[in-house]
């Protein structure tokens, strides 16, 4: 937790939108002020929500009464007409953060406005790196390719206040032109971050909203879906007993995967369709030589959740993934016991697998790890129980995801499989209870039902495809390594997209969503035309 405190502005006039624009809901489903506190607020121990007039305060507290947005936060509305104000100031953006630094406890101020759609944790993260380089500057903030100061975001010293009041009573209004006036630290442009491109977008209009965010995309049983599952290559450099157990053909590795065009149009279609998260997976993704940069671009498109399905082994530094946009990180690991590992992944690298799992946590990426249970290999209580109590000492969650049929696998699968409910007695007997997901106001988890207890930082989650159909909250669609849509994992037909531009894949899309089935059918033994997982990546 950080000792700043984060200031979201929502003090603006509003006008061009027509709406009051930190409770307005581009896609309908969620205000910006919420998204922004959804997004940004976790880390810090203090957050301020700054409004203009008392009346507005007002406005907002209703809505957070009824939306539930400031539930287990500590959040304060505070507003631009403070009574310890010694005069009336101007409606500006400098005014608010003169307010947030009057109202804030903690010593710095991390002023972001509800607007600047692009602001993520990486970026703020960078700027309080940067405020410890220089821990005398009263301000830290990004600067351009040309040197020019970015006014947002922008981090200030407590103490800078009376400078900030004493400049707007003398009717200096630019927050640009403040940073220039006091002692900053600018934080120059890195080749690789391209900040600018994220940083720049404040949206005014409906058509600015509409063009950041897209237009929502609903199937035919009014499904929104907006979790893309992206495989970039179907090699893999294991040959795990569920999966490949024969290994990935050397001579086919090339032919199995997508060119960087190909994964930038497809992104930016499926951004247009109001796709907020994206899991790149395999085969596993890490072999495709694009696979960094293509997180890159997901983080510059603006997708909100970026997340990879990895067994881990090439990734040395996680630290340029957190960089290039990472936010999630789901790991596979099915058995702590290094001979039970190797038997089933034909791996003697389960050492370096929990480093980047550490290595993970530690960085403060959210953390999976899926594990797939097979009756005579790693499926005993024992074994069980040993994952469980790793997994609960540390902030992660622990998956454990039923063994399903494919057309190479079905009878090992049948005869492997350990059913989630089988292990939901034991999750209860440690004192664990389901979590309650109903507040949500938007969902781009995946089905697991999770388990926790206030006792234990990690949480266990279950995925049983098998013995419990969760289709009805489907919220996903599959792009496969070949450039194909997959409406539904175990669907039948994988429909070509057209990659000659990201509208044209949007059109696509959208001309196929009316076919998405309603549900798989694995318990009628049909598992579509799916041989093997290395195709779609689970």
């Amino acid at each position: 937790m950080h000792d700043v405190t984060l200031a979201i502005l929502c003090g603006g006039q509003s006008r061009r939108l027509g709406t009051d624009k930190g409770l307005y809901a581009p896609l309908g489903d969620e205000a910006l002020v919420t998204r922004a506190l959804r997004l940004l607020g976790a880390p810090f121990k203090e957050i301020l929500v700054v409004v203009r007039s008392s009346e507005q305060r007002k406005i907002y507290q209703k809505f957070f009464l009824q939306h539930g947005a400031t539930a287990g936060r500590q959040i304060r509305l505070v507003h631009d007409e403070l009574e310890n104000h010694a005069t009336v100031l101007p409606q500006a953006a400098l005014t608010g953060i003169n307010t947030a630094l009057l109202a804030a406890t903690m010593p710095q101020v991390l002023a972001v406005p509800v607007d600047q759609l692009g602001v993520r944790l990486l970026h703020l993260n960078r700027m309080l790196e940067g405020s410890r380089q220089m821990p005398l500057a009263n301000c830290v903030t990004f600067a351009t390719e040309t040197g020019d100061p970015v006014p947002f975001p922008s981090l200030w010293r407590a103490v800078s206040q009376p400078q900030v009041e004493a400049r707007l009573k003398g009717g200096a209004l630019s927050v640009k032109g403040t940073l220039r006036e006091m002692t900053s630290h600018v934080i120059g442009p890195s080749t690789n971050d391209h900040f600018d491109q994220e940083l720049s977008y404040n949206a005014n209009t409906v058509e600015e909203m509409l063009s950041y965010f897209g237009t929502p995309l609903l199937d035919s049983r009014q499904r929104r879906l907006h979790y893309l599952r992206f495989s970039l290559t179907e090699a893999c450099n294991m040959a795990c007993t569920y999966c490949l157990p024969d290994g990935f053909p050397e001579w086919y590795r090339h032919k199995a995967r997508l060119t960087l065009p190909q994964i930038k149009v497809l992104l930016e279609g499926f951004r247009r369709l109001g796709f907020r998260k994206v899991r790149f997976t395999g085969g596993e993704p890490t072999i495709h030589p694009d696979c960094l940069e293509s997180v890159r671009i997901a983080r510059r498109l603006g997708f909100e959740k970026i997340a990879i399905t990895t067994n881990g082994l090439l990734m040395d530094d996680l630290n340029q993934w957190l960089e290039a946009g990472l936010t999630h990180l789901n790991v596979s690991l099915d058995s702590l016991d290094p001979e039970v590992f190797k038997q089933i992944t034909q791996s003697s690298q389960l050492a370096k697998v929990t480093t980047v799992i550490e290595q993970g946590l530690a960085l403060g990426l959210s953390v999976k790890i899926n594990t797939v249970l097979m009756k005579s290999i790693n499926g005993s209580e024992q074994s069980i129980l040993k994952l469980i109590e790793w997994a609960l000492k540390r902030p992660l969650t622990l998956r454990f995801i039923e063994l399903m049929d494919t057309r190479l696998n079905a009878s090992f699968a049948s005869s492997e499989r350990v059913l989630g409910s089988t292990i939901e007695p034991l999750l209860r007997q440690i004192g664990l209870a389901p979590t309650n997901k109903s507040g949500k106001t938007v969902d781009t988890d995946g089905p697991a039902v999770d388990f926790h207890s206030s006792e234990y930082p990690g949480t266990i989650g279950l995925i049983n495809p098998m013995s419990g159909n969760f289709c009805n909250k489907c919220n996903r669609l599959r792009v496969t390594a070949k450039g194909h849509l997959k409406l539904c994992l175990f669907g039948d037909n994988d429909a070509p997209l057209d990659h000659s531009s990201p509208d044209a894949v949007a059109l696509n899309v959208r001309q196929l969503i009316g076919t998405k089935p309603e549900r798989h059918y694995l318990d009628a033994g049909n598992f579509g035309n799916v041989a093997t997982f290395r195709t779609i990546g689970g």
